[in-house]
């Protein structure tokens, strides 16, 4: 008689399978054979198993399988049944890879056993095929069946993440120098776009580990909060990384490598603890992979998520020996303590830290990311996630949506630590940084925004500079113009369009423009223009003037300049005056004088002014008789005339 036995299987992982096969095999008296008769694929609701024969699978979705094996044999025989399931993901990596035991008693010639595997379809999953292989061993006998199957999830192998990282600075203070952290190109992630950053940086600062930085100094805080924005976007390609390297490699490490295998204050690799428990995980290792698997093996089982310790700021204080010890921790401290132990067996590791991006998008995610990096000789640098098993190390990057912005998060390299934002500051001043971003598989992509931008590269003063567009309709361009004198202002425009600017300072002007559409790369420019001081020339006028009448003194700009400043120095035989003018909207500035001596009149104009050259222009000019003056009255002004230069000269001689 044969009987039926059911046996139930949680797995925290998804399942992914690849096309049917069947292996059966027999042997001698015992246990005669093992076959895996039946694979069914199907979603788990309420409890209740529903077959899905098209066996595709979306996000959210209870996946289940249920294998159905038959022992056949002797009456009386009496086995150990091992039941194995393992998963391929579409990279070809290991996603799951379970087993089970059962030891059980022949009661006819044959029994059979009902298997199910139930997992989460999650969002961090990526479109594909899967291949899950499920055996089954018994007295020596082996039966393996595999079976494709589908996920529709919202990542594929290569996609791309428009994002905005941002710090809001709060309280009342004065930030004396600020340093915050910028994405920058991984073996996997490529910045395709940006980063633009509002306010616009002072400068830029890349440290030892190749970290870029935007450097602020000076910045006020007070009763508005101040926030830093970055926007960028990357594509992201998965892949599998086989490449490997013996132990016997890490001998001979360059120079620049050996910082990633000394302790640090929160990386104790030298504590004799760590120093035992990695020399007994990594025993009889050959290769360097195949010991980071023993280390992520450790960590991933060993080490209790609390997520408590994320909302304190002390959890930063929390290193890998206190992970050790407490066996809990937060993505820094599982990170901490695998670099601690992969350091410990003389394989270079730091901590890497960025935004975890997990599909399909977010707004206003607090908490920044913290995993591990592993140096492979003859590879280079590769991430891995502490917080997950063995077999899933050599997948690059971890997981959809890991966007580095450090390497060496925490290490105590050069005067600051290697952190996500640095800052030094007087009064009271707290930093919140959050990110928002969107997740578009690339294969739904149609190609990058066209952008090309036509302006002329030299302006000037108070010309008008128009910059135009030219991209695709419905583009939203994002636009930061930087002033010479660092003023900066932000626009919204939809594009193809025509930005015009007033050339109200002279100097470097810098352009950005981000242009996004959708189901499109975003495309990033950046462009100067100069705006050169406007050449400047100035008339005086009247070229005649006459005795004893009021006369207007005009300064002509060409081409006209309203607003210029203009000096004038006026001399005449008796007087010496200094007149400060300003131009009018037609460009001209006027002053009145009275002539009273038959004596030539020097006038010289000299402009200066904010946009424009330096200009100058003299008169000499002799007042004229008016026609109906009186003889007496020029005998008057000529014995006055006389008079004052016998005194000048006077003067002089003594």
């Amino acid at each position: 008689m044969a009987s039926s036995k059911l046996l139930v299987v949680s797995l925290l992982y998804l399942l992914l399978a690849g096309p049917l096969v069947a292996l059966v095999a027999t042997s001698s008296p015992g246990v005669s054979s093992v076959e895996v008769r039946e694979v069914t694929l199907g979603v788990l609701k309420d409890g209740s198993f529903y077959p899905r024969p098209d066996r595709t699978f979306r996000v959210g979705e209870v996946l289940a399988v249920e294998a159905k094996v038959v022992v056949s044999g002797s009456p009386g025989t009496r086995y150990q049944l091992d039941l194995g399931l393992q998963v391929l993901d579409p990279l070809g990596a290991v996603l799951v890879d379970r087993a089970s035991s059962k030891q059980s008693r022949l009661v006819g010639g044959y029994e059979e056993w009902v298997f199910t595997f139930a997992f989460n379809v999650t969002p961090d999953m990526i479109t594909g095929y899967y291949t899950l292989e499920v055996s089954a061993y018994a007295g020596g006998v082996q039966s393996l069946r595999k079976l494709d199957f589908f996920i529709e999830a919202y990542a594929s192998r290569r996609n791309m993440y428009e994002v905005v990282y941002s710090v809001e600075l709060t309280g009342n203070g004065r930030i004396e120098e600020l340093y915050l952290s910028l994405p920058a190109n991984t073996s996997t992630t490529a910045v395709v776009a940006g980063p633009l950053i509002t306010p616009a940086p002072l400068s830029y600062y890349r440290d030892a580990f190749g970290n870029i930085y935007a450097v602020y100094k000076g910045l006020e805080v007070g009763s508005r909060p101040l926030k830093i924005a970055v926007k960028f976007a990357v594509v992201e390609t998965a892949r599998h990384v086989t490449e490997d390297a013996p132990m016997s490699s890490l001998a001979n490490l360059p120079e620049a490598l050996k910082v990633f295998l000394k302790p640090e204050k929160y990386i104790e690799s030298n504590s004799p603890e760590i120093r035992a428990l990695a020399s007994k995980l990594t025993s009889g290792s050959q290769t360097v992979l195949e010991a980071v698997k023993k280390i992520a093996d450790y960590t991933s089982t060993t080490i209790a998520y609390n997520p408590a310790l994320g909302t304190i700021s002390a959890s930063w204080e929390l290193g890998a020996l206190w992970t050790l010890h407490s066996r809990q921790g937060v993505c820094l401290q599982y990170a901490r303590l695998f670099v601690a132990l992969a350091r410990a067996s003389g394989i270079p590791a730091r901590v890497a830290g960025g935004l975890l991006a997990t599909p399909p998008s977010a707004e206003g995610r607090e908490y920044l990311h913290a995993w591990a990096e592993v140096y492979i000789p003859g590879y280079g640098w590769l991430p891995v996630e502490p917080q997950r098993p063995g077999f899933r190390v050599g997948v690059d990057p971890p997981g959809p949506g890991y966007i580095r912005l450090v390497a060496g998060l925490g290490e105590g390299f050069e005067s600051r630590p290697v952190v996500f934002v640095y800052y030094k500051y007087t009064g009271s001043v707290e930093a919140r940084q959050s990110y928002s971003y969107k997740q578009t598989p690339l294969e739904s992509i149609t190609g990058r925004v066209p952008l090309r931008l036509r302006y002329k590269p030299l302006a000037y003063f108070q010309d008008n500079v128009a910059i135009t567009v030219d991209t695709q309709p419905g583009t939203v361009c994002e636009v930061i113009v930087l002033r010479p004198d660092k003023v900066q202002y932000t626009l919204t425009l939809r594009c193809p369009c025509t930005l015009e600017l007033k050339a109200n300072k002279t100097g470097v002007w810098v352009v950005e423009f981000f242009a996004s559409n959708p189901n499109s790369i975003p495309s990033y420019a950046r462009i100067n223009f100069t705006v050169a001081p406007r050449p400047l020339s100035l008339e005086i006028e009247p070229r005649e003037v006459l005795l004893f009448e009021n006369a207007t003194i005009r300064v002509k700009t060409s081409p006209p300049a309203p607003g210029v400043n203009i000096t004038v120095d006026y001399e005449d035989c008796l007087t010496r005056r200094t007149f400060t003018l300003q131009t009018r909207e037609d460009g001209v500035a006027s002053f009145h004088v009275t002539p009273l001596f038959l004596c030539k009149i020097r006038i010289l104009a000299e402009a200066s002014s904010e946009g424009y050259e330096h200009a100058r222009a003299a008169l000499e000019i002799t007042p004229q008789v008016p026609a109906e003056a009186t003889t007496a009255t020029v005998l008057l002004v000529v014995a006055l005339v006389v008079s004052f230069s016998l005194r000048r000269r006077a003067k002089k001689s003594l």
